[in-house]
């Protein structure tokens, strides 16, 4: 269930009038890690104010797709991601932080009680700051969705977050 339905449409929607290769790391979710890697080496050339964001989406991506097949390679790109990124303040940086430490939960779930406090924190900052941010709340209905049912996670409890990014976009 890591593709959403749903996702598309809200990548869509989100990158309006952006350059096209935003467009492209907005719709990593649908790529396989090749494509996100070439994009990497793209984006490194970009000088897009928002690159450092984006450059954190397609490391997201990159970990939830080889956890599995390479985990000490996907932590070591998720901890230079959380490094990168941790300065950033944005609304939307915050969110990416909060998405960042959810995976991490992943590969430390002994850390899951004093990050989990942090993952809700940093997602409650980014959506005071930016209440109908759809990316700030499709961040976080994903983050739901892979939360056990037991921590207030699950596809049912993700299922308004989700509802409220796609009416935001």
């Amino acid at each position: 269930m890591r593709s959403l339905l749903l996702l598309p449409v809200l990548t869509f929607a989100l990158h309006g009038q952006e350059s096209p290769l935003s467009a492209r790391v907005q719709a990593a979710p649908r790529l396989r890690v090749d494509a996100l890697r070439q994009l990497q080496g793209e984006l490194a050339l970009e000088t897009n104010p928002a690159k450092g964001y984006y450059e954190g989406l397609l490391d997201y991506e990159i970990v939830a797709q080889t956890r599995d097949q390479d985990p000490e390679g996907a932590e070591a790109l998720l901890n230079r991601s959380l490094a990168a990124i941790r300065t950033r303040k944005d609304p939307e940086s915050l969110a990416l932080q909060a998405a960042l430490l959810g995976l991490k939960i992943g590969f430390e779930p002994s850390a899951a009680m004093s990050l989990g406090p942090r993952v809700e924190s940093l997602f409650d900052e980014a959506r005071d700051a930016a209440p109908g941010s759809p990316r700030v709340l499709l961040l976080q209905g994903i983050n739901v969705l892979h939360t056990p049912a037991f921590f207030g996670g699950g596809a049912d409890a993700a299922l308004p977050i989700l509802q409220a990014a796609v009416k935001a976009a």
